[in-house]
């Protein structure tokens, strides 16, 4: 699953910087420290092509993947143009040990929340402040403080911008 869950996020993440897709992505962590991940990827204007050809490639090229995943696809209207929007769920959840195991430097001890993201990008951007994916972590309990403006009971948001994966970044949550 390691080599599944980064080819990805990878491929996801080449799209993402160049624009051509919002990427939104949902943890859920539970009280076993098992999660089930969400993910939507949204075609920007004008790029409902490329989400079309990039899915079909990427779904003939990782098969393997899809077997983790469940896929659906749906149509969402956006300034009044309708896209193709693709909502990919993990079929079962997976724990914290597992992404450890998968090269995720992430540590959840019921209390405190830390997720590495490395430096992935190599030069550095020209529009850093753009973001790039949108993080939604569920806590189990609800959070005190996090390194983010969107907290909302137990869930926070992170907003990652190229900046963040040119510099590298650790997102924290303390929960209550």
């Amino acid at each position: 699953m390691k080599k599944f869950v980064l080819v990805f996020l990878m491929f996801s993440l080449v799209f993402l910087l160049f624009g051509c897709l919002d990427m939104e992505t949902t943890w859920t962590i539970r009280k076993d420290n098992s999660i089930v991940m969400e993910t939507t990827l949204i075609p920007e204007l004008g790029s409902e092509e490329d989400m079309a050809t990039y899915f079909e490639a990427f779904k003939i090229g990782f098969a393997p993947l899809f077997k983790k995943f469940t896929v659906k696809k749906s149509t969402i209207t956006k300034d009044y143009i309708d896209y193709d929007v693709y909502e990919f769920k993990i079929k079962e959840p997976i724990t914290i040990s597992e992404l450890r195991g998968h090269d995720f430097n992430i540590k959840f001890n019921g209390s405190e929340f830390e997720f590495e993201i490395p430096k992935i990008i190599e030069s550095e951007p020209y529009s850093p402040d753009d973001v790039v994916i949108t993080l939604t972590i569920k806590f189990p309990w609800a959070v005190n403080i996090a390194n983010s403006t969107i907290i909302k009971g137990n869930s926070v948001t992170w907003k990652i911008t190229k900046q963040m994966l040119y510099t590298g970044t650790v997102l924290k949550a303390y929960l209550k």
